[in-house]
């Protein structure tokens, strides 16, 4: 028994650690990716390993991507949405970009 709850203890410690950590403002230290297209300034790249996308789309109810713990994408003035990953592994990675469901 005591296990059980030393380990679910243990569970919770971590997991709250981890809400924390998605909840910290990413460093602003963004960079246009090495992978874009000539002149593209998005996606941008920082030194935790984030990923920063902005997506023109004024007429958008919502828009997100397809990275499990990305931020809540956000519409400026100018109707360009802007979201980030959580830090992820360097290397290259797939992701679909989701505006309005579709």
């Amino acid at each position: 028994m005591k296990t059980k709850l030393s380990l679910l203890a243990f569970a919770s410690i971590l997991s709250g650690q981890t809400c924390v950590a998605q909840d910290k403002a990413p460093v602003d230290d963004w960079k246009p990716a090495p992978s874009n297209q000539a002149g593209k300034q998005y996606p941008q790249v920082n030194s935790e390993g984030r990923v920063k996308f902005r997506i023109v789309a004024p007429k958008a109810q919502s828009v997100g991507v397809s990275f499990r713990g990305s931020s809540p994408f956000t519409k400026d003035a100018e109707g360009a949405w802007v979201g980030y990953t959580r830090p992820l592994d360097e290397g290259i990675h797939y992701y679909t970009i989701n505006i309005d469901g579709a």
